[in-house]
């Protein structure tokens, strides 16, 4: 008896769940075939964690000055996300943080910034948003970057959504002269 697997994947939608058909071959030792016979399809699901971040003001900021960072996470998946936490690596640049979420979400203590979200049903998200003011040290021209990491116990359909960064710069300070006539 032999026997193989074929996956099918949406060609339109590549982190679409995959289709396992399974068949089946005998060949008896008269050398009788039986021919390929299909004996099952499985939908293979997943869950797909997705997080997505803005800041405001937009990229160019001023020392001293507040900003927000929003975070917005999701299950886009056709599974349920069990032990899902997110991460902020949140730059040195900012102080005096603080956030806020949408839903209940436990500090972890490991990082700083790394929360415990719980599971997430399929089509389940929420907001985390975090306000600090940027280092009133920083020189002109300066940037920085921040970046969220979303994550779970189990293998996600899509892990390219699993992170998202935002870059801010100071604005630089530019002498024009001024020209009489």
């Amino acid at each position: 008896v032999i026997w193989r697997a074929r996956w099918l994947q949406s060609p339109t939608d590549p982190a679409s769940n995959l289709d396992l058909n399974a068949y089946l071959r005998a060949v008896d030792q008269a050398g009788n075939d039986s021919g390929w016979q299909g004996f099952g399809l499985w939908a293979l699901e997943w869950q797909d964690l997705a997080i997505y971040k803005a800041v405001a003001p937009s990229t160019m900021i001023t020392a001293s000055m507040p900003i927000t960072y929003t975070l917005t996470f999701s299950n886009v998946g056709a599974t349920a996300a069990t032990s899902v936490t997110i991460t902020d690596i949140v730059p040195s640049k900012l102080l005096n943080i603080g956030f806020t979420s949408s839903r209940p979400i436990t500090p972890t203590g490991t990082v700083s910034y790394t929360w415990f979200v719980g599971n997430l049903e399929p089509a389940q998200g929420g907001v985390i948003t975090i306000t600090g003011l940027v280092d009133p040290q920083l020189p002109r021209g300066a940037s920085f970057n921040n970046m969220a990491i979303i994550d779970a116990d189990a293998v996600d359909g899509n892990p390219d959504n699993n992170r998202a960064s935002v870059k801010v710069m100071t604005l630089v300070r530019i002498y024009l002269p001024l020209v009489l006539k």
